[in-house]
């Protein structure tokens, strides 16, 4: 995936990618790391670098994204993560690590191998805070996936901001894209697709859910349909809500959906929503948009970088409940008078703006700013 047209400075170095999980889980940051270890393993296999990935909690390797000898997985034994990854950084010139805290191994490693240099990848809330100084004095660069998360961790942080590259994320490299056709079903259909926990509750389905009476005034068959791994409490808690508004005949809680029923889910929905206001950047927007169904996001977050032009959808206060309904009488309007953008244009604007080749440009840029 143009990788052949690409040099690397300086010779050949050993690079360490570290991981809590590629394969075993599913998350915006276990994309991001099959991103990584992709464009990393094709370089090793190459000659261009020596690459070698420790992940805590897989337990095989997915061998589209990594040769077997260049990836350790662990099953979740901790001692075993720490001592391999240590000894096997002992030689490195670079540790990538996958999250913030992986940064005492980094630490260890640092102090056994002073020159080894260490970047840091930021995802979203993880990263938004104050960080320790001894962090911060060790981290060479910081890889964020939105302005907005570069943004943040400068606020709360003395960090100097030429040190963060923001990459933008993307699909893996072998995204199921689903072959796609303009939908004017029945049902207007919206989605989120999320995971849905009692602890967290930043998601904003409740906010779909209290204006979906409102909406179904003027959407007489609009139905909703919240995906992703819920716990009980959580499950408990909505299911009071659907009832409090009486939406119980137009809300379907699917729960887990399966990789293989991935694509279709986007593609055969009008509209995908998740009014939350405290994401790093959203990999299930760009879900979305390479399945051809159009979005929603906050205007204060991360996610309002995806959404560059009204073809891929609404950026959005999300402070005032009106601004939700509009957006979406808006998108109905469009699709019952036939002037919404196709499923193929949408489409295409995520390959115009967020496609893996483009990312792997950006990140072989900056390995090469690095002279890694």
């Amino acid at each position: 995936m143009g990788l052949r047209n690409i040099t690397i400075k300086k010779g050949m170095k050993n690079v360490v990618f570290l991981n809590f999980s590629t394969f075993e889980k599913k998350g915006g940051i276990e994309t991001v790391n099959k991103s990584v270890c992709f464009i990393l393993s094709n370089l090793s296999k190459s000659g261009k670098i020596k690459f070698k990935s420790y992940s805590l909690f897989d337990k095989k390797v997915d061998c589209r994204y990594s040769n077997v000898n260049m990836y350790f997985a662990f099953s979740g034994s901790k001692y075993k993560f720490i001592i391999y990854s240590i000894l096997g950084s002992f030689n490195s010139n670079y540790l990538i690590l996958s999250h913030i805290n992986l940064m005492p191994i980094a630490l260890i490693i640092k102090l056994i191998n002073p020159s080894i240099k260490i970047l840091l990848y930021a995802h979203g809330i993880e990263i938004w805070k104050k960080l320790p100084y001894i962090f911060l004095k060790k981290i060479y660069r910081i890889i964020a996936v939105s302005d907005f998360t570069k943004r943040k961790i400068c606020f709360y942080n003395k960090f100097d901001p030429s040190r963060i590259i923001v990459i933008h994320n993307t699909l893996e490299p072998f995204f199921d894209f689903k072959i796609l056709q303009n939908n004017y079903d029945e049902n207007y259909k919206i989605i989120t697709l999320a995971r849905a926990s009692f602890e967290e509750q930043y998601k904003g389905y409740d906010l779909i859910i209290e204006v979906l009476n409102e909406l179904s005034k003027k959407i007489h068959n609009i139905k909703y349909e919240l995906a992703g791994p819920i716990d009980f409490k959580e499950k408990l808690r909505i299911e009071a809500l659907i009832e409090k508004y009486g939406v119980g005949n137009r809300v379907n809680l699917r729960g887990l959906i399966p990789s293989k029923d991935l694509t279709n889910f986007y593609a055969n929905a009008d509209l995908f929503v998740m009014p939350s206001t405290n994401e790093g950047f959203g990999i299930v927007f760009i879900e979305s948009l390479a399945c051809g169904t159009r979005i929603i996001t906050s205007n204060i977050d991360g996610s309002r970088e995806i959404v560059k032009n009204n073809i891929i959808g609404y950026s959005i206060d999300l402070n005032d409940k009106i601004f939700l309904i509009e957006a979406i009488l808006d998108d109905y309007k469009q699709k019952k008078s036939k002037t919404k953008p196709s499923k193929s244009d949408i489409k295409m604007e995520y390959l115009q703006n967020f496609s893996f080749s483009i990312f792997e440009n950006k990140f072989m840029n900056f390995l090469n700013s690095i002279n890694l």
